[in-house]
């Protein structure tokens, strides 16, 4: 018998059995709820022990779908799955006997790696390792309750039309659902659609039924934003992935071989936003003989509390920031090249603030090497298109109620070929970028990290919520979380080992009394260390090596003139430093925030090593760097 052969063999055995489960395996009166279904394609299932379940592609079923692996979607999977297991525990200790279920959860997402994007720029550097930054799911999962389905989200659409009216269907058609279990014959389905993550895979569709909830988590995409300025898509380097971070790495690398041979780049960052701060600071640390421009219509980072520390930082940094628009970007020649990544050199077709052209023709004006582009974001995709049976706000966003759960879009149920009831359709939350709170809080919640991390608390627990309610039957209703935002205030890397740590903006904050005088206090008394600090480097006794060394790698306690007194600042109440603090000592706190906020205990423990490391590591070389360029400049 051949290896395909013992395979359709197992194949056959495997859908008899899951075609007469209720014969095989008894079902309960909670099993027979009407299922939900996710459509799958081509999908590859990781589970709690890192195997590949060949009865899931046969027959996937679930408790929780939860679409989306970024901040949103896994603290929501591991958040459930916690709550979860707490709860069963309570039940066992008080009522002797377990009576909530153990949940079933699938997360789906395209990618094998979860990123934490806000060390995408340490990554970038050298300054964090890959696995602290982008960790696998499989080992994020690890001992959960928690399966991984490798697959993307490409629809939704809700229908009475049972399961096997659906395949019989379908099965005319290519023939691709006829592997799926009969057991859900007889149970109207609400379907995702999922397309396939590997392009030269078989367009391979199964269904992923649910039976309690789902939640929608795919964030946002940049594309939207970029076709709609000619020429970005082409010549310029987006930075929003793990892969848009290796790019940029390969770039700049190619800048430093143009440093070596005595040429200065010139480097363009669009976008005043968190991301396009932190980008150029890191670039202009990184490459301190090139040309820095952030191109950006307004102040970067325009009405936060980090607004002057930043302008004071960038131009400590030597980043020129320029208050422009930018209308088109085009090659100087054909980029005909063999390295097709290399996107430059480009010219950029800007206008001021009055919407006037700026010349771009003089000689003043050269070509960019690079641009790199951080500025906007809209919902992804399938939002805007494959959502149409879930209310949308007019910014093509989930419209969600303080709960979190989404609206029905009634109207174009309406449409549908066959009935629908409203009130047997699944709960579905919406949470991170995609989603939207009607009506508006204020104030307005960021779209961040932070954000998203709070509102999966919320998630969880009303989803686990609505569960309970199901177990009872409805006799005992659970109040669901109404999710508030709360200004926990906000870190930034400025280049190298340093960075800041802002106050929260948000003046209703819990944490605002109490943070922003500490930083205060500590601003003050970092920048009299600093004095201190640099009277002995000044002292006669000094090696002027290490005095230079150390201006150069801009190492203080409180930040080398970011965010702290300068010799013509004549108080140190300013509101431009009031509720922040720059410097190594802030670059250090930042990290360790970030190792906190990592999604597992075991994820932290090796991040906190990492950045140690990955730190002590970076700063040692560029130290070995800078005592070379000064041994040839003696010389």
């Amino acid at each position: 018998m051949t290896f395909e052969t013992f395979l359709f063999f197992l194949f056959n055995v495997l859908y008899t059995v899951t075609s007469f489960r209720p014969f095989f395996f008894p079902t309960n009166g909670h099993s027979q709820q009407r299922s939900h279904r996710i459509l799958l394609s081509n999908t590859k299932v990781v589970t709690r022990s890192s195997s590949t379940l060949l009865l899931a592609t046969l027959y996937d079923r679930c408790d929780v779908a939860i679409v989306g692996g970024g901040f949103g979607g896994l603290y929501t999977a591991l958040a459930l799955d916690r709550m979860a297991r707490e709860a069963q525990q309570r039940t066992l200790l008080f009522s002797g006997q377990r009576r909530i279920p153990s949940l079933d959860i699938v997360l789906i997402d395209p990618s094998d790696q979860f990123v934490f994007l806000p060390l995408l720029y340490d990554l970038t550097m050298g300054t964090a390792s890959t696995r602290e930054v982008c960790p696998t799911y499989q080992d994020l999962l690890e001992g959960t309750n928690i399966r991984h389905v490798k697959a993307s989200l490409k629809g939704f659409s809700s229908s009475s039309t049972t399961a096997s009216n659906e395949e019989e269907e379908e099965e005319k058609g290519n023939g691709s659902i006829s592997s799926l279990s009969s057991s859900l014959s007889d149970r109207p389905c609400s379907t995702f659609q999922l397309s396939p993550c590997d392009p030269k895979g078989a367009d391979d569709t199964l269904f992923l039924s649910f039976d309690k909830a789902a939640v929608l988590s795919v964030g946002a995409t940049p594309q939207s934003i970029l076709q709609t300025v000619p020429g970005a898509t082409d010549y310029t380097q987006p930075f929003y992935t793990q892969q848009h971070a290796m790019d940029t790495r390969d770039a700049l690398f190619r800048l430093e071989q143009k440093v070596r041979r005595n040429h200065k780049p010139k480097v363009a960052v669009v976008g005043g936003g968190y991301g396009g701060v932190e980008l150029a600071a890191c670039l202009a640390r990184r490459l301190p003989d090139a040309h820095i421009s952030l191109l950006t219509r307004g102040p970067p980072m325009k009405g936060t509390r980090a607004e002057s520390l930043v302008d004071r930082a960038l131009s400590k940094l030597n980043v020129t920031i320029e208050l422009v628009s930018v209308d088109t970007i085009e090659p100087i020649e054909p980029l005909i090249r063999h390295d097709k990544k290399y996107k430059g050199p480009v010219r950029i077709h800007r206008s001021d603030l009055l919407g006037n052209p700026i010349d771009t023709t003089s000689s003043t004006d050269k070509p960019w090497d690079v641009v790199f582009w951080t500025a906007g974001s809209t919902a992804a995709d399938p939002v805007p298109h494959g959502l149409s049976e879930l209310s949308m706000t007019s910014s093509g966003r989930l419209a969600v109620d303080d709960t979190l759960q989404c609206s029905w879009n009634t109207t174009q149920l309406s449409l549908s070929s066959t009935p629908v009831v409203v009130s047997t359709l699944p709960a579905i939350f919406a949470l991170g970028d995609c989603a939207e709170i009607l009506p508006t809080p204020r104030p307005n919640i960021p779209r961040t990290a932070q954000a998203a991390i709070q509102q999966a608390e919320v998630v969880a627990q009303n989803v686990l919520s609505t569960i309970l309610d199901s177990t009872t039957g409805g006799s005992k209703k659970m109040n669901k979380s109404s999710f508030q935002f709360q200004d926990l205030g906000t870190v930034l890397n400025l280049g190298g080992p340093n960075g800041a740590v802002v106050g929260p903006q948000d003046t209703d904050s819990p944490l605002g009394p109490i943070l922003i005088p500490l930083l205060d206090t500590a601003r003050v008394g970092l920048s009299v260390a600093d004095s201190v600090v640099a009277q002995i480097l000044n002292a006669p006794t000094t090696n002027p090596t290490s005095k230079q060394l150390v201006e150069r790698l801009g190492l203080s306690l409180g930040g080398y003139g970011l965010g702290v007194l300068d010799d013509d600042d004549d108080n140190n109440t300013s509101i431009g430093n009031k509720g922040t603090l720059s410097g190594t000592l802030s670059g250090i706190t930042r990290r360790a925030i970030y190792s906190l906020r990592m999604p597992t205990n075991k994820q932290r423990v090796y991040a906190s090593v990492s950045s140690f490391v990955s730190s002590v590591s970076a700063l040692a070389k560029e130290a070995s760097d800078e005592y070379q360029r000064n041994a040839r400049e003696e010389n």
